[in-house]
């Protein structure tokens, strides 16, 4: 009877560790993944330290568990405290920002800019087989190597990262803790996990992982990407006004960032004797999203400042582009004005993510119109995934979006 007891015992240690430790590193992790999930928005649309503000108010503040003492690696008689974790956002960020002035970011920092490259494969072989030793699909390596992201600062997508790690590397090999460059917080302990019949550490490898000593990794992984904006809120609540004229696609990759000269005459946008535009009113209801149609109007020259132009290929809202006009004269129906060529983001009010159905008269044509116009792939065979990822291109209105 005794004996069935203790194994009874062993059962239900089991199936405790189940629920409440596992649970607790769902749960942690759960966390930590909101934490990211906003800070590579933030980090793309604002700057990382901004971003590590926004991770530290959202998880910065929590109670921590910890095992201490214990006979041996199996923890025996271990002593089980819990210690409020808090961290000042502006003194003690939860994220490094990884910036190296003059350098790359660190593969293996909180915060890494480069490229994400939804068709991963092989770095060596160029071929869609990642089950090579040292890699794992669709995820990292033991550095934080990825198959699916390349590190770069040319690139357009930015990588966030938070962990809590055991401390098994001696401090300069310890990628998890590099002053700049990337934390982590403490491993979660195993609770009921030390009740069962999971081993401690091996005598013959004594850096070997050990979840009675060293207690559950848990990470948490977000990649925001730069994409181009498919629809804009009604310009009151938003960062920009609209363009009073539609441009069209072909014109619009035809200007260059360059300040140039405008004349409005009756209705229609001309740079030099060249239509390239029609005048628009503001719809009748926003947000304005990609496939809408326009309705005439005939507008005068814009007043200075900075505008949401819609890009359109035909009737059709194609995409949006951003500009700049310096000097207007409206009565004469003239402006100087110049294109931003650098990518430009929304601050606010605009989204990269398509919401609802397109229109019944979008044809297959005018998808591949789209993809052809507002993105570049510059070599789709290529193993460089730099090459081989698709970037918006630079003379579109973007916002991020979670891609991972």
């Amino acid at each position: 009877m005794l004996l069935l007891v203790a194994m009874l015992l062993f059962g239900l240690m089991a199936i405790a560790a189940l629920t409440v430790d596992i649970g607790l590193a769902r749960f942690t992790q759960s966390k930590m993944q909101a934490a990211a999930d906003l800070a590579a928005l933030e980090g793309l649309r604002g700057d990382r330290e901004s971003a590590s503000r926004l991770a530290t108010w959202i998880h910065g503040s929590e109670r921590v568990l910890e095992l201490q003492g214990g006979l041996t690696d199996l923890k025996a008689s271990a002593l089980l405290t819990v210690e409020d974790w808090e961290l000042d956002p502006e003194t003690q960020p939860l994220l490094q920002t990884n910036q190296v002035p003059g350098g790359e970011d660190q593969d293996y920092g909180d915060m890494v800019a480069g490229t994400y490259d939804p068709d991963p494969r092989d770095p060596i072989t160029g071929q869609h087989d990642l089950h090579r030793e040292g890699f794992v699909v669709d995820g990292e390596y033991r550095k934080y190597a990825r198959n699916d992201f390349e590190a770069g600062s040319a690139g357009t997508a930015l990588l966030v990262r938070l962990r809590r790690t055991h401390r098994r590397f001696p401090p300069e090999d310890d990628v998890d803790r590099q002053e700049g460059v990337s934390s982590s917080g403490p491993a979660l302990p195993f609770l009921f996990g030390m009740g069962t019949m999971i081993l401690g550490a091996d005598p013959t490898d004594p850096d070997a992982y050990s979840p009675r000593r060293d207690g559950l990794t848990v990470r948490a992984t977000a990649i925001a990407e730069l994409r181009a904006v498919v629809a804009i809120g009604n310009p009151l609540h938003g960062p920009r006004p609209l363009f009073p004229f539609a441009i069209e696609h072909t014109d619009w990759r035809a200007l260059t960032g360059d300040p140039q000269a405008f004349v409005v005459v009756n209705g229609t946008l001309l740079v030099g004797s060249q239509v390239i535009g029609a005048g628009i009113s503001p719809p009748s209801s926003w947000p304005l999203t990609l496939g809408d149609e326009l309705d005439p109007a005939n507008p005068a020259a814009p007043g200075e400042g900075e505008y949401v132009v819609p890009i359109v290929a035909g009737e059709f809202v194609l995409a949006f582009g951003w500009i700049s006009v310096t000097v207007s004269d409206p009565v004469a129906g003239t402006f100087s004005a110049q294109k931003n060529v650098g990518r430009p983001i929304a601050p606010a009010n605009a989204t990269a993510v398509l919401r609802a159905p397109l229109p019944l008269g979008w044809s297959p044509s005018l998808m591949e119109t789209l993809r052809n116009f507002a993105y570049d792939v510059p070599d789709p065979n290529s193993p460089d995934p730099a090459l081989r990822a698709r970037q918006v291109r630079p003379d579109l209105l973007t916002a991020p979006v979670l891609v991972r």
